[in-house]
């Protein structure tokens, strides 16, 4: 799934409404940025990680991945 809103609802609202759905992870891709948060589900809220060019994007849910931000931005 892709959604883009407003960064205040991307990064604030949003993760209420996974949490309560029990969304396990989800990915924020901002190309304004240059950056992609993944938000993994802990205990009822999210642990969010930052990830910057160049680096690997690690996915608990899809390890296997291999993923720069260049690659899915």
């Amino acid at each position: 799934m892709c959604e883009i809103e407003s960064i205040d609802r991307d990064y604030n609202q949003k993760t209420c409404e996974y949490a309560v759905m029990g969304v396990v992870e989800y990915w924020i891709v901002d190309t304004l940025e240059n950056k992609v948060t993944v938000c993994l589900l802990n205990q009822g809220s999210y642990k969010q990680t930052v990830f910057i060019p160049h680096q690997r994007i690690v996915s608990q849910t899809f390890p296997e991945l291999t993923l720069t931000i260049q690659q899915v931005s």
